[in-house]
């Protein structure tokens, strides 16, 4: 016994639509959509390579950043050996392959605040920039009323 394949009867009011929009005189016409087709879905991949990939840097940068910030004020507070806390800060950022752009301290709170850029690569964003801040905390604002440290 054997089964004849037919269209399911989902496909006829598809192909009367197909014929429809693209009548018999337009020949070729399918040919036209399928390139147009593979071209939105070409640039619509590019799209979400190039965010993904500013997403990264976008993560790398902020992790030089934060080391930068840290060390920074660590080498303010003494803690570091190695020159200025400017001068440890761009080392750090170097060597998370980034490059410090800023780096003050906040006479008010005794932050150091440094900022970095990260080369992205990418023709309308060559880098991305931006700003950490670390400083000292004292321990009794860190604690709570048992004397337990409290990270909130």
């Amino acid at each position: 016994m054997t089964h004849s394949h037919h269209a399911p009867h989902s496909w006829v009011p598809l192909r009367s639509l197909v014929a429809r929009v693209f009548p018999s005189h337009a020949s070729g016409s399918g040919t036209v959509l399928g390139i147009m087709l593979i071209m939105i879905i070409s640039v619509m991949l590019a799209a979400s390579l190039v965010a993904g990939k500013l997403f990264i840097c976008r993560e790398r940068a902020q992790v030089a950043a934060d080391t930068a910030a840290l060390a920074a004020s660590s080498a303010d507070n003494g803690l570091v050996a190695g020159g200025s806390a400017c001068a440890v800060a761009k080392r750090c950022a170097e060597l998370n392959h980034a490059e410090m752009t800023a780096c003050t301290k906040d006479i008010a709170t005794s932050d150091m605040k440094v900022t970095v850029s990260y080369a992205t690569h990418v023709i309308f964003f060559p880098q991305v920039t931006v700003l950490s801040r670390a400083g000292p905390t004292p321990c009794r604002e860190s604690a709570n009323a048992s004397g337990e440290f409290d990270p909130s």
